[in-house]
């Protein structure tokens, strides 16, 4: 075995407190790095072993909510309290529009009462004056104009009109034209010369002559209604030629629908 030298020596005692110093730092770290994850994991499971309360959480949402659910609800409110009021608003100015309305329809109903008064008694007077210029008289069948023997001048026992125009006819038509409303009984008569049946026949066909010279002058038929009653109703007694042409006639009777239909009676 060798000898040590004192440097060997020294150099043996110098490394074992170095040794020993290490020792200790090594210790001090284990139980600091030791220490801090005690604490650290201590901390972590504290959090874990307290979460949040589900329940707080849920009666949170539902304050808001009903929060929510109020200042809507107002709102609502508002609203239909601002449409009631709007609604009655509108009810008065409807009332007083279906017032004023009705006060306008009155009056309007009045004028046009007054305008179709105005206008009969324009279109009664205009009538009244054509009457007049064709010589008309009132009956109770109708305003009458009666054409004589020397208007129609039928050949004795015939019943065909003379050739040409007549102008009581054409005057006739005329004012059937100018008045579209009326309409026209034309009633044959003869003298009581010869057989009462054929009387009859004469003036039947004399009536139906004078219609049909009136459809010539643009007269509708329909409008026209023909009778011949023979000598049953003469005008004068037949004491002579003139009495008997006076009662040969053929009479046109202006009658509105309706009015005037049936025969007077006397």
């Amino acid at each position: 075995m060798s000898e040590q030298t004192p440097a060997s020596a020294t150099k043996a005692w110098l490394v074992i407190p170095f040794l020993s110093l290490m020792f200790v730092a090594g210790l001090a770290l284990v139980y600091v790095v030791d220490g801090g994850l005690t604490v650290s994991t201590g901390t972590a499971v504290a959090d874990e072993a307290t979460p949040p309360d589900p329940l707080a959480s849920l009666h949170a949402a539902l304050a808001e909510q009903e929060t929510r659910w109020q200042a809507q609800q107002q709102r609502i409110e508002r609203l239909e309290q601002a449409l009631r009021e709007r609604a009655q608003r509108e009810a008065v100015e409807t009332e007083a529009l279906e017032r004023r309305i009705e006060g306008l329809r009155a009056a309007l109903g009045q004028r046009v009462e007054t305008v179709e008064r105005v206008d009969e008694e324009v279109a009664h007077a205009g009538l009244l004056r054509d009457y007049a210029a064709l010589g008309a008289r009132f009956t109770p069948r109708g305003a009458l104009v009666s054409l004589g023997e020397e208007t129609l001048r039928f050949a004795p026992g015939a019943a065909e009109l003379p050739e040409g125009p007549i102008a009581p006819l054409t005057a006739i038509a005329e004012h059937l034209q100018a008045h579209p409303e009326l309409q026209v009984l034309l009633s044959g008569h003869t003298d009581a010369s010869g057989d009462a049946s054929g009387n009859l026949v004469l003036s039947q066909a004399r009536a139906e002559a004078v219609a049909a010279a009136l459809v010539a002058l643009g007269i509708e038929s329909a409008r026209m209604t023909v009778e011949g009653v023979g000598s049953s109703e003469p005008l004068v007694e037949e004491i002579d030629a003139a009495s008997r042409a006076t009662n040969r006639r053929v009479e046109v009777y202006f009658t509105l629908p309706g009015v005037g239909e049936d025969r007077d009676p006397a």
